[in-house]
């Protein structure tokens, strides 16, 4: 699983740059189950059996052209009745001391709780030392109502060994009936995925499996920037990483807003103007 290789993989029209390295993914993981770092708390929707959350991706703080957008979606979000939201990594831009700052004042501009994934642009320039101390965890699960959402670091475009068997312990413990999982790099883009998607089809294949295996009903990535949606053996992915302005060919700004109920999960693209 690409151990201990590193591939530098630049598309300067989406700015997708990825640093494939299981050992910095290795690293970040046990820095995650140390119990040093600050977590996120559950969350309480008003109807814990029927309730909304909004999906958003690539907030890209710090970027004159992109990081513009986040605050008017969580308020939007929130003015909407969801009961939080989930932001599937690219949190920043360039992975610096201010962005995460910035990205931390937004999320705090509304009352409404939002979860963060790591991607590939928080950890630039040695960014997770910044991100674990500013943010917090990059692996984290969160309850909400009858759903369970377990968060994932893809943020060098892997999950490593680790990683993989701590999500199917959490999976095999888990009691909810509503399983969700926010990561940064997608299976599957519909467009453009081999240069988009997550880097090893090993552990795609491992993945795509696993969340066949145990039910789970929803998988939220970012990384491109655009909305798409497929169903794979009865998993939902939507990739939904279009909270900025800088969009790939054919997209449009905007983000994700998801349903919860006994029976399962729809997904509805907003899209912003």
């Amino acid at each position: 699983m690409f151990r201990g290789t590193i591939l530098f993989i630049c598309l300067v029209s989406s700015a997708a740059c990825t640093n494939i390295d299981v050992n910095q993914t290795e690293k970040r993981f046990q820095d995650n189950m140390n119990g040093r770092l600050a977590g996120f708390n559950n969350v309480n929707p008003a109807n814990p059996n029927d309730f909304h959350f909004s999906a958003m991706g690539d907030t890209h703080i710090g970027s004159d052209t992109g990081g513009t957008l986040f605050a008017t979606v969580l308020s939007r979000s929130q003015a909407m009745g969801d009961a939080f939201a989930v932001i599937a990594g690219d949190n920043t831009n360039s992975g610096l001391e201010s962005e995460m700052h910035g990205f931390q004042g937004q999320r705090q501009s509304v009352t409404m709780p939002s979860l963060p994934a790591i991607g590939n642009h928080d950890i630039f320039f040695g960014g997770w030392g910044r991100y674990k101390s500013i943010i917090g965890k990059s692996i984290y699960t969160v309850d909400a109502g009858l759903a369970r959402l377990f968060f994932l670091d893809t943020a060098n475009g892997t999950f490593g060994e680790s990683q993989l068997n701590w999500i199917r312990e959490q999976l095999l413990a888990n009691t909810k009936p509503i399983k969700i999982v926010v990561m940064h790099f997608p299976i599957y883009t519909g467009e453009f995925s081999s240069l988009f998607k997550l880097s090893s089809d090993e552990e795609a294949t491992i993945f795509k499996a696993m969340m066949n295996e145990f039910g789970v009903q929803l998988v939220i990535s970012g990384h491109y920037h655009g909305f798409n949606e497929k169903d794979i053996g009865g998993t939902k992915y939507v990739v939904s990483g279009n909270c900025n302005k800088i969009l790939d060919l054919g997209h449009r700004s905007g983000y994700a807003r998801v349903r919860v109920t006994a029976g399962g999960v729809a997904v509805s693209p907003i899209f912003i103007d």
